[in-house]
């Protein structure tokens, strides 16, 4: 009898020694979907751990391509294989039946509702990558809970900008190194001389990783954790220049989301890209300021650049030259063909003498009036919706605009 007793205690020890790893190894975001870099991956997992270190509740996100049980069954057996019922909930995006269900435990399965759900859900849907949806997701988590773990998280990911003899940081952080001492002056003192100008911060940022982070979320906060803004409203704009995938991004703050709308921010992207992809650093981060100036300008006379009011791009000098010379030729071209042709005309040095005698006689004329006929088409207008700026959330909670692209 002693022996079963102890043979039973070892087997309890043995099951409770095999279960607590896979606890503790156990993922709060899971991709079988392969949506995900890796590295987003591990950087969503620490932040959604964090979130249930500090608040009791295991907040999951699931995506998947084959939930061949269904997404609710799926969900169920996903949670309890890795919390048991501990309280909290998953959400499970189906991408092969393209459906989504939310599955709570614990405290939650009578307190979250409807209206809770689709909330989650709508903050996972809204940004435009998935590792900016699974943040956005764990963001509105976390202040259903109350907590601060993912703004923590994402502050001490972000590096810390050095700052001035007044104890602003310093609105150039060249991480990446791509700027020679000499340029780094240079661009810094543009920086500094537009942004008082103006009292909006303009700031640009290299980096050689982004830790896991998207471009968007690595510039938001960026800005935020550095205090950056030199009114209430923390106005600014910064330019993120990331060489791990030769991304660009613009993040905009306060004012600046009014100022540099979405369509504005893309032709200031499409003045630098060049000079990014020829390696010009210092180029690009002077025309980045130059650009910022000419939009905080227009901006403060209450008119802001927008769709079908963007600045026109200058035609070089030269290429005026080249467009007249090319119509003379062409032009040249044209009537020496004409007068090639014309073997049986000869110069006469009246009209009367192109005229063949008795060919034409008039007995009667008047003029009489028929009708009138008038086309009017509907001048286009711009389309409201297209323009203005698009706004999130940062982890910190603050509202940016921003947009970006690749060079």
């Amino acid at each position: 009898m002693k022996q079963r007793i102890m043979f039973l205690l070892l087997a309890l020890v043995l099951c409770i020694g095999l279960a607590l790893p896979a606890a503790a190894d156990a993922s709060h975001i899971v991709d079988e979907a392969g949506l995900l870099e890796q590295d987003e991956l591990d950087s969503l997992n620490k932040t959604a751990a964090a979130l249930a270190d500090e608040t009791g509740a295991h907040v999951m996100l699931a995506m998947t391509r084959a939930a061949e049980e269904g997404a609710q069954a799926y969900g169920e057996a996903l949670y309890q294989q890795s919390f048991g019922r501990a309280d909290g909930w998953i959400l499970v995006l189906d991408y092969g039946e393209k459906k989504w269900n939310l599955v709570p435990f614990g405290r939650f399965a009578d307190r979250l509702t409807e209206e809770d759900m689709d909330d989650l859900f709508d903050a996972f849907n809204e940004p435009d990558t998935y590792f900016d949806g699974v943040l956005a997701y764990l963001l509105k988590a976390q202040s259903m809970l109350g907590g601060q773990a993912v703004a923590n998280t994402a502050e001490a990911a972000t590096p810390k900008a050095p700052t001035d003899a007044d104890g602003h940081p310093l609105r150039l952080y060249d991480a990446a190194d791509l700027l020679t001492d000499g340029e780094e002056d240079t661009v810094l003192q543009r920086l500094n001389a537009v942004s008082a100008a103006h009292n909006m911060d303009v700031v640009v940022v290299t980096a050689n990783t982004l830790g896991g982070k998207s471009v968007r979320a690595y510039a938001d906060d960026f800005y935020d954790y550095n205090g950056y803004g030199l009114d209430s409203e923390n106005s600014g704009v910064l330019l993120l220049v990331s060489m791990e995938d030769r991304d660009w991004y613009i993040s905009t703050t306060g004012d600046g989301i009014r100022t540099f709308t979405d369509a504005g921010i893309q032709y200031i992207g499409e003045q630098i890209v060049s000079d990014l992809s020829d390696g010009d650093y210092e180029a690009a981060f002077l025309g980045f300021a130059d650009q910022c100036e000419d939009f905080m300008t227009q901006a403060a006379e209450g008119d802001p650049y927008d769709v079908g009011s963007l600045p026109k791009t200058p035609l070089e000098g030269y290429w005026v030259v080249v467009a007249i010379a090319i119509g003379l030729v062409i032009a040249l071209m044209v009537t020496g063909s004409m007068k090639a042709k014309l073997k049986s005309v000869r110069w006469q040095p009246a009209a009367d003498s192109y005229v063949r005698p008795g060919s034409m006689i008039l007995r009667d004329n008047r003029d009489t009036f028929l009708y009138t006929h008038v086309d009017r088409t509907l001048r286009p207008q711009n389309d409201s919706s297209s323009g203005g700026s698009s706004t999130h959330s940062g982890s910190s909670g603050t509202s940016h605009g921003g947009g970006g692209g690749k060079f």
